[in-house]
């Protein structure tokens, strides 16, 4: 059986690799990566938890998201712009 890979492992996985289908759940990125975000680790609060100048951060428990993500999910939240953000050990998309 092989090891389980962390979130940061998936997303860095996956940015090695550029060829994926989009599943299409709306026709606005974001809102497909929200919708599927908000599916693996549902929540009351607002999806994204801060933001910059080009940058938002996403109120997503990583730790809750490794129990339940699997990598099909991680190509399509990369696909859909969502990466994982080294200096804040979170998830995170340019806007």
């Amino acid at each position: 059986m092989s090891e389980k890979m962390t979130v940061r492992e998936m997303f860095d996985k996956c940015s090695d690799e550029y060829e994926y289908e989009s599943r299409e759940l709306s026709g606005r990125d974001d809102l497909k990566a929200f919708a599927l975000l908000d599916k693996l680790c549902p929540g009351d609060g607002n999806m994204v938890a801060s933001a910059g100048h080009d940058q938002i951060w996403l109120d997503v428990s990583l730790d809750d998201l490794e129990d339940r993500v699997t990598i099909e999910d991680v190509k399509q939240l990369y696909v859909w712009g969502v990466f994982y953000d080294i200096e804040s050990d979170s998830l995170s998309m340019f806007v």
